[in-house]
């Protein structure tokens, strides 16, 4: 239900228009901000290449911690910039385990 709602947004029968729904987070949890630079360009835009993308990146991101949005950056004339970036939530409860450490640098 609650991706649906993310998706759609809520329709409540007295508007016409649909009201936009976002992810909310606890004031307790930490949020880690990862920008990414140098992605791939084999990823082909014309094939749903960005989408692939960042699919891939909540996928390898998701090991570490909970991913709470990640994206590609687009210029004004919406093309990929080689950028990203990526949000990564740690509950209250998990901040006293350490963060993993990445074994690799990516180019």
């Amino acid at each position: 239900m609650y991706k649906l709602l993310l998706n759609k947004g809520l329709h409540l029968k007295s508007f016409e228009t649909a009201f936009p729904v976002f992810c909310s987070l606890s004031g307790s949890d930490e949020i880690l901000k990862i920008s990414l630079q140098g992605l791939p360009l084999q990823y082909d835009r014309a094939n749903g290449g960005l989408q692939q993308l960042t699919q891939d990146m909540q996928h390898n991101f998701a090991q570490f911690c909970t991913v709470v949005d990640c994206g590609v950056v687009t210029n004004a004339d919406d093309l990929f910039s080689r950028l990203g970036y990526v949000l990564l939530e740690r509950s209250s409860a998990s901040t006293s385990a350490p963060l993993l450490v990445l074994q690799h640098n990516v180019d």
